[in-house]
């Protein structure tokens, strides 16, 4: 499991599933890992994924995914959540 946030002792700790796929799996080189955050919403948690580059993908080009549901970046994240981001697909 993995650590992503180091914030503030008040906000409770919560342990959440990342599932990539595409090109953030690529990037990533796996397809899931069990993460704990702080974050409360979606858009904390980007932002702690992306500070240490592993979401090498700027935020206005992905789609998010909570519990197999489309969400936005203002959903709430909640302890056992499933999150997927998710970049465009490309076709050809």
């Amino acid at each position: 499991m993995s650590k992503i946030s180091e914030t503030a002792a008040d906000k409770p700790h919560k342990e959440i599933i990342l599932e990539y796929y595409g090109a953030i799996r690529e990037s990533r080189g796996l397809s899931r890992e069990s993460v704990m955050t702080c974050a409360e919403d979606i858009d904390e948690l980007f932002k702690e994924l992306a500070s240490q580059n592993l979401i090498p993908y700027p935020r206005n080009i992905l789609s998010v995914a909570i519990n197999d549901e489309f969400g936005s970046f203002s959903s709430v994240i909640k302890n056992g959540d499933k999150v997927v981001f998710m970049t465009p697909v490309a076709g050809g």
